[in-house]
């Protein structure tokens, strides 16, 4: 069902109004010389807003004077919230050398430059980043490495290394072997595997399944373009309303209204796969009811999985002015993916009712199944969470 790419259309339209560049995220961009270390920390306008109350979007404000006036309070706050030395107890004394201002049409941001001598470089630097995680619990912190004197490379403004959150605040930098972020021919196959080992999506797709089930074991028999029509507007309904769903996700979270944790983003997901499921234990369902039905689940499920993107994409080394880039190959998995599980459904649904002797009372056993399953998979994997 190539409708699917619905989504990623709408996906790849949330993820450039959503993201730009790096709402969410900071950077410390660094060259690692023979003896030095020098770069520059990148905060941008909506964490100095949020953390500091410090404006330098608003029209006629200049920017570098405002940073001016609050560098003191700025520097203190990196140096206290960031290290880097060679073993976790040496920490490297940071001197700030400069302090510019990144002007649209990027976000707004301070860049803080400074200089750390060290001496011969060790093998690797142990690095703590805990910037910003008070007020907002999935920002990232990305090291971006630009020159690395071990290995007498260039890596560029776009090589993450490191990939900072709360739960991986404390990282070791091999210097011999700078990592390199994921490459992005690798995205289609992680789209494939997100939904192939994400039950979640295998349980939604089961809901279709089942109606397409209910459709074909209907005891008055639908005139064949009536069904044919049918089978069409229930996977248009699915599709759009996920991707609808997902699009106001993304909308949602980026103005900082659906920042939840992964248990309770799995907990409403259950609970919108347990009410639908339990839908179909009434044995005689409208179409136009079914179309209701797996349109509003079909959109809250995308809402929650547009918030859930972010998470995601939240642990990859890879920085969110290039999401866009990730999303469209990302998205081809999912295409594909949903493409075979939406065929697989419709011919297993058509022969569960052909071989069947009583439809009514297998569209019952299976809305059994798929709800005691759903059941499971919320039981486990709240309790996995705690």
């Amino acid at each position: 069902m190539f409708l699917r790419l619905v989504l990623g259309l709408t996906l790849l339209l949330s993820t450039q109004l959503s993201f730009g560049h790096a709402r969410g995220e900071d950077y410390i961009f660094t060259n690692f010389r023979e003896n030095s270390i020098d770069g520059f920390f990148e905060i941008n306008a909506f964490d100095l807003q949020k953390k500091f109350q410090i404006d330098i979007r608003s029209e006629g404000v200049d920017a570098l004077a405002v940073l001016n006036e609050n560098r003191e309070k700025l520097q203190n706050y990196i140096l206290q919230n960031f290290s880097i030395g060679p073993d976790a107890e040496t920490k490297y004394p940071i001197t700030f050398t400069q302090l510019e201002h990144r002007a649209p049409p990027a976000i707004p941001s301070g860049m803080f430059h400074f200089k750390i001598q060290t001496g011969p470089q060790p093998d690797q630097v142990k690095v703590w980043h805990n910037m910003f995680y008070e007020t907002d619990p999935l920002h990232r912190g990305l090291l971006v490495v630009r020159y690395n004197h071990k290995t007498q490379r260039n890596y560029g403004d776009e090589h993450t290394a490191l990939v900072f959150n709360p739960q991986k605040n404390r990282q070791t930098l091999i210097l011999t072997d700078i990592p390199s972020p994921p490459s992005m021919p690798e995205a289609p196959g992680f789209g494939f595997r997100h939904l192939l080992t994400h039950p979640e999506h295998l349980l939604h797709a089961a809901l279709l399944a089942l109606a397409l089930t209910t459709l074909f074991s209907a005891p008055e028999r639908l005139p064949t373009k009536k069904l044919c029509l049918l089978l069409l507007a229930l996977t248009l309904v699915t599709t759009l309303g996920f991707a609808l769903g997902n699009w106001l996700g993304l909308r949602v979270f980026d103005k900082g209204y659906g920042r939840l944790d992964s248990s309770t983003l799995s907990l409403l997901t259950g609970l919108v796969l347990l009410v639908t499921s339990a839908s179909f234990l009434k044995l005689k369902l409208r179409p136009i009811f079914l179309l209701l039905l797996l349109g509003s689940s079909s959109s809250a499920l995308g809402l929650l999985h547009g918030i859930h993107i972010p998470h995601l994409f939240g642990e990859l080394s890879i920085r969110l002015v290039r999401l866009k880039l990730l999303a469209v190959e990302y998205t081809k998995g999912l295409a594909l993916s949903f493409l075979l599980s939406c065929l697989l459904t419709l011919l297993l649904s058509f022969f569960i009712v052909k071989f069947s002797k009583n439809p009514s009372k297998t569209q019952f056993a299976l809305s059994l199944i798929l709800t005691a399953a759903t059941c499971y998979w919320l039981i486990t994997n709240q309790i996995s969470s705690l």
